[in-house]
């Protein structure tokens, strides 16, 4: 039903201590939802102005987690949202939040003396923002990145592609990125066109993800002063969906035509 609550949402995931080296665990909980009222039809959430949207967890840079006719959206893209203060929207406005719910994050934490406790987090921990902050912050938890001062060679990253798309979650994972890229950048293509690159050929761009989906690299095949553009932007704090696992390869093609 339209509006109805979904149980108090939660999430465990890993953080760190600004004060501390010693990894800790958090847990998000949503005691009452953001309500969001739609003042526009939302094609793609089949939503019709007067709706209601509920936002359960931001998660950064206009990305959340969001309840709509019956169904949770996991880090879904919100940048069309104002929030109360009249902020926030980056495209369309057509919705707006309407009242705050109560939401607290709880960080496990373990001290310098092996004494292991929970606490209510406020401005005291990093990385709380799972897609923005510090790029510090982007695989906490996972493995060091290998040769991370060596770019990869564009055979790497196609084998590691090919590897991803042989899996049934690789091939939907990498079918969204390409929706999430055409939805955010087809104004980032216009932009450089502007700038006077005027180039029409079709390229591929391979981007490697960190654990929370920030671009962190980006070869382009073949090399073009559009797909340069353009990868310009994405290095600048760009992020998608969660990939299956940190430094994450997927490939998105761009259809050079104006």
């Amino acid at each position: 039903m339209l509006g109805a609550r979904c149980p108090v949402f939660t999430c465990l995931v890993n953080a760190a201590s600004s004060t501390g080296q010693v990894p800790n665990q958090r847990i998000h909980i949503t005691y009452e939802p953001d309500r969001i009222t739609v003042l526009q039809p939302i094609p793609e959430l089949h939503l019709k102005p007067g709706d209601i949207i509920l936002r359960y967890m931001y998660r950064g840079e206009g990305f959340a987690d969001i309840w709509a006719r019956g169904q949770l959206h996991r880090q879904y893209d919100c940048s069309f949202l104002t929030e109360k203060d009249n902020s926030g929207c980056l495209r369309d406005c057509s919705a707006k939040v309407i009242s705050e719910g109560r939401k607290d994050w709880w960080v496990r934490v373990k001290t310098s003396q092996g004494s292991i406790g929970w606490t209510i987090a406020e401005d005291q921990f990093g990385c709380m923002d799972s897609l923005g902050g510090d790029p510090q912050c982007d695989d906490i938890g996972a493995p060091p990145e290998p040769a991370a001062n060596k770019p990869t060679s564009i055979d790497e990253a196609r084998v590691a592609i090919e590897g991803n798309l042989r899996t049934p979650e690789g091939k939907a994972y990498n079918q969204q990125v390409q929706a999430e890229f055409d939805q955010k950048h087809s104004t980032t293509i216009l932009l450089c066109r502007e700038k006077g690159v005027d180039e029409t050929g079709a390229f591929w761009m391979l981007l490697r993800l960190a654990g929370n989906g920030r671009v962190k690299e980006v070869l382009l095949y073949p090399a073009t002063k559009l797909g340069t553009c353009v990868r310009e932007v994405l290095l600048q704090g760009d992020s998608f969906s969660r990939p299956p696992r940190p430094n994450y390869w997927v490939g998105v093609s761009v259809n050079g035509a104006p």
